[in-house]
Parts: C-alpha cells; structure tokens; sequence
C-alpha cells in the first residue's frame, strides 16, 4: 500500500461497527464489505486501503471472502481476480462499476472514464467483450484522459457474425458517435486489436487522423498464412494446452477477469463464438499510420513481427513484461501505461 493509502485508514478499533470517518459518504457498498471482512478476519483493525492479505487474510479466508462475496453482490471471483483487488476500496470500486457496465450492456460503447481533452482513448476489448483488462491500465493512464471502451452487443444477435471488415465499420460508427472527427486514439487487446486496426484503417480511407494506434497482444492473421504455417502454429497452442495439466506452476490469470465474469456467461459465450471466425477468416490490409505494437514478454510469437512490419511502414514495437493477461496486471502494467502515455501525446 502506497504512503497516500496509509493516510487514509480508518482509526484502529477493535469493534465491529466501522468509524463513519473511513467510510466515503453514502457508501453502503463499502459498508457491508467492511462488515464481511470483520466476520472472516475476526477483528476490524483494518482500512479500505489496507491489503486483505497484509491485515490477517490467508488462502483459507480468502476462499471465505470469495464465497461471501459472490453470494452478497453475485459476483463470479477467483484467487487471482482477489489478488487483483485486494482492498476493500478496490473491491466497492469493481461492484460499482460492474452495476454501471450491466446498464450500458446494450449501448454502442461505455464510458469508463470522463475526461477533459475532447479526444478520448477508445478501447476495443477481447473476444468476451468486456471491459475489466482495461481497468488497471486506465487508473495508472492521465487521469484527464476520458476512456470509452467500445462495446459488442451486435456480436449476441442471431445470425451468422459479419466479416471484420462490416464489423469494424460498426464499431467506427459507435465511435464517431462519441467523436465526430479527428484526431483519434485507439486501443484494442487480443481480438479487439484487430477490430481496433481495421478500424483505424477505415478512419484513415475516410480522411481522418488516428493519432494513436496501439494494438495490446494482437492475435495473428491466420488468413494471411500459408496453411503450413497455421498447422504449425495451432500444433504449438495445442500441446502447450496439454503441458498445462502436468507442469506445475503458478496460476495463470482467470481467462474471463472479475467484471467480465459478471456479464451474463450466455453473453460470454454468443460474443467468443461470433468472435472466433471474424478474426479467422480476416486478413489484415497495410496501413499506412503510426502503428504501436505492444508485446508480453512471455509467449509472444517472434514470427508474429516479420508479418506486421510487412503490413505497416512506421511500426514500433515495445516488449513490456508478463504474459497474454499478465502484462495488464501489476507491476507489468504500470510499464506498458508509461509507455503508452508517451505514445499518446506523442512524446
């Protein structure tokens, strides 16, 4: 916990009804986690900056916390997602913001950050669609920059999903609904950094600006690989899967991270299927802007580079440390936030 945080505990007191000083006004989510967390830990030394695991939390109580938690707020947690959010001012925070993500499920895009500038940093988030991979890096970015994440309720529709090309074009228009003009900032992770390229790409054919293109863990362009080169690769995925169940080592990042786990699952679900042969059968075109390419350090695909330096001619490619998830989480994320600040204001 940071020196701030350590100002803003709550008095020590052993009794069970918190100090109303600690609290923030009308903070009744706060309220009742503080309540959780006294029962579990058996005492109420503890602040909503304190760390669970720094205050009495152990592995036992934290699978009590998460039980307490799912069933009080209906919450989906793991181990690793409590890690993630460890306080209770972080914990109130997700439930906050996950009860204004649920509202705006069926709305073009959603506002996860107000700002002053009037060009905002649109995220296109991974193939579940949600919006909480963003969460850590948005806190450590400009706090004056507005961040709207790009949502994808046409993916939950029935039908067939649409080529990346009529997709993007959607999510174009959600984005010109917020920013009319130029200059833009985009920002895509996994499968939205290809939705986010194709859509920097039609931006530019229609005359305007990108200023920022920064692509998080882009997937490959299978379409564009010889079939040789998709066996091989698919070959590689397939028995690093099947490693997994015999090699131990520490827990990897939950795959659906805390506010996307709370997104109805069937919603999950209908978005990865549509979302799966969009990018299979696309095939990235060049583009000819500023292009950021950010890389985990742990398991990215070195042949990955050869392919976008032949697709864009100002290319510049950072390796920020962790892995696929990782690298959005700390203390990986606080790299790739500098680095990306600086790409932002073009310094």
């Amino acid at each position: 916990m940071d020196l701030a945080g350590r100002f803003m505990q709550i008095e020590r007191t052993e009794s069970l009804d918190p100090e109303p000083s600690a609290l923030a006004p009308g903070s009744a989510v706060q309220r009742r986690l503080i309540e959780i967390w006294s029962e579990i830990l058996e005492h109420s030394n503890f602040g909503v900056t304190d760390d669970f695991y720094e205050v009495g939390g152990d592995s036992l109580k934290a699978v009590n916390l998460i039980a307490c938690l799912e069933a009080e707020f209906s919450l989906s947690l793991s181990s690793t997602q409590l890690y993630d959010a460890p306080t209770i001012e972080k914990q109130a925070r997700v439930v906050n913001l996950e009860d204004d993500f649920k509202r705006h499920l069926d709305q073009p895009v959603f506002e996860m950050r107000k700002g002053e500038s009037p060009t905002p940093l649109f995220c296109f988030p991974g193939n579940s669609g949600g919006i909480s991979n963003f969460h850590p890096l948005v806190e450590r970015l400009d706090p004056k920059l507005g961040v709207q994440v790009v949502l994808y309720s046409q993916l939950e529709r029935d039908g067939p999903p649409p080529p990346m090309e009529a997709f993007a074009a959607s999510c174009v228009q959600a984005v010109r609904s917020v920013q009319p003009v130029g200059p833009y900032h985009l920002a895509g992770f996994c499968f939205g950094a290809s939705v986010g390229y194709e859509a920097a790409r039609q931006l530019r054919a229609a005359g305007e600006e990108v200023a920022t293109l920064a692509l998080l863990e882009v997937e490959p362009g299978y379409a564009s690989w010889p079939l040789a080169r998709q066996f091989a690769y698919r070959k590689k995925k397939f028995f690093g899967w099947i490693r997994s169940f015999f090699v131990h080592s520490p827990p990897a990042a939950d795959p659906l991270p805390l506010e996307e786990r709370l997104v109805v699952p069937g919603k999950i679900a209908r978005i990865q299927i549509a979302a799966h042969p969009i990018l299979q059968n696309y095939k990235h075109g060049s583009y000819d802007g500023r292009l950021s390419l950010f890389r985990a350090v742990k398991g990215s695909e070195p042949v990955d580079l050869s392919y976008w330096r032949s697709l864009a001619g100002n290319l510049e490619i950072f390796s920020i440390p962790g892995g696929h998830f990782t690298m959005l989480q700390e203390p990986n994320v606080s790299t790739l936030a500098e680095i990306l600040q600086k790409c932002l204001t073009g310094k």
